[in-house]
């Protein structure tokens, strides 16, 4: 079924913007259902390889280099499916979240050196606390093996990455219409309704303003720091909703810590 989507489904999908959709293609929606299901079927190969306590970890940070936000909706699914893996996915979803600081601050520094300067040092502390609580449910999870004692659940399910792939676009159609009715206040705003939908798209809008001489460093540093913080904000939503409430207790803690270092660095 995989393989059908993939490669005969999607590729058939429209690729003409749906106002409906949040103004998303289908051939969008249908690559994030890929996305989504890749996502799960490359941890359960990489726990099937490496056990559970690396293999989510693995998994996590390799999915957190493409899409954080696809990891944890993956990953919250998972633990909603398969309670017992709650601690390893954790460390997964904050692995992966713990990137996006990297991977952002490496796009911007290729378009914009200066701005990419004055992040640095908040990124790198971003980062720093993510990957503080990863590790300390890594080591929790440590003595927990083997990985067959645990059911690891349907490694690619098309229905459920469906089903989150509908969420998102929910969400994102409501961040537009917000935006609609209360009009563009700023770069920041943009930021934080954009950081909603795609972290990366305001890094290089940010980077680019900057270049021109349309926003200074505090403005487009902002507006990328609130970009993090929606979709930080809505990752945690997605580990409650979707989660349930063990994989909630393990991340949210991490998460609520990293949103009050992104305010105090907003206001750095």
């Amino acid at each position: 079924k995989f393989g059908v989507v993939s490669v005969i489904l999607v590729p058939i999908l429209p690729t003409a913007a749906m106002p409906y959709l949040g103004g998303l293609a289908p051939r969008t929606l249908g690559l994030l259902v890929v996305l989504l299901s890749a996502v799960s079927l490359a941890g359960y190969l990489l726990v099937r390889i490496y056990g559970r306590r690396r293999g989510w970890a693995l998994a996590g940070m390799l999915g957190g280099l493409v899409s954080s936000t696809a990891v944890t909706l993956s990953f919250s699914g998972k633990a909603r499916a398969v309670p017992a893996l709650a601690r390893a996915l954790a460390v997964g979803v904050l692995l992966a979240s713990s990137i996006l600081y990297l991977r952002g601050l490496v796009v911007i520094g290729i378009l914009d050196r200066a701005l990419a300067y004055h992040l640095a040092p908040r990124l790198a502390g971003l980062f720093a606390i993510g990957l503080a609580f990863a590790a300390l449910h890594f080591r929790a999870e440590k003595g927990r093996e083997p990985a067959d004692e645990v059911s690891l659940g349907n490694p690619v399910e098309l229905g459920r990455a469906a089903s989150l792939a509908f969420l998102f676009a929910v969400v994102v159609l409501a961040s537009k219409l917000a935006q609609a009715r209360l009009g563009t206040l700023g770069l920041w705003s943009v930021g934080l309704l954009g950081g909603l939908v795609d972290v990366d798209s305001v890094a290089v809008a940010a980077a680019r303003l900057h270049q021109q001489g349309l926003a200074d460093l505090g403005a487009a540093s902002g507006a990328f720091l609130l970009a993090t913080l929606s979709n930080l904000v809505f990752k945690a939503g997605a580990v409650f909703v979707v989660g349930g409430p063990k994989l909630a207790r393990i991340v949210l803690p991490g998460f609520g810590i990293i949103a009050l270092a992104t305010a105090l660095a907003l206001a750095w």
